[in-house]
């Protein structure tokens, strides 16, 4: 085989790969994209961080609960104080790890402090004294809301939410 050949085919094939990663890091990443909350990476047995956490299985009667859906709450001495809000609620489907709700009675300067970390957000909107911010990635999507100056942070990993949608899509379907 020709060498210049050879060496045009390994050029157009790492012109192609770059482009393709290029492609996927600007429309599924946002910037220091969370892998997980509080040390549970999404997908992870939520068992594995009971103790840890001081995680208490509640009562969940949400029409997801049908579908594998549950709730936990931790022990907010064992919350990082980035995270220790009023009141913290931590979600597994299946037994696995996928999304947490905090919300904050004071955000102070929660707002700018995830725009200086996760970028300018993919959707933004405002009504009267009402703001919500949204972050959408590959595979993990944050909603930051406020009103007036409390906060609730949504944080969840989107491939247990699809599913989760998908099964009530269906059994809404099926009415």
């Amino acid at each position: 085989m020709n060498k210049r050949y050879l060496a045009g085919v390994i050029v157009a094939a790492v012109v192609v790969v770059a482009a393709g990663g290029a492609v996927f890091i600007s429309r599924d990443h946002f910037p220091n994209q969370p892998t997980g909350f509080e040390g549970i990476a999404f997908g992870d047995p939520i068992q594995d961080h009971v103790r840890r956490l001081g995680l208490e299985e509640k009562e969940y009667s949400g029409p997801e609960a049908a579908l594998g859906v549950s709730l936990y709450e931790p022990d907010k001495e064992k919350i990082s104080p980035d995270h220790r809000g009023e009141h913290i609620e931590m979600y597994a489907f299946e037994g696995k790890f996928f999304g947490a709700y905090v919300y904050f009675h004071d955000c102070g300067d929660m707002v700018s402090a995830y725009h200086n970390k996760y970028g300018k957000p993919k959707d933004q909107a405002s009504k009267g004294n009402s703001y919500s911010y949204y972050w959408n990635g590959g595979d993990v999507e944050i909603n930051l809301g406020q009103v007036d100056s409390s906060c609730l942070l949504n944080i969840g990993y989107i491939k247990y939410k699809k599913i989760i949608k998908e099964k009530m899509d269906r059994i809404k379907s099926n009415y």
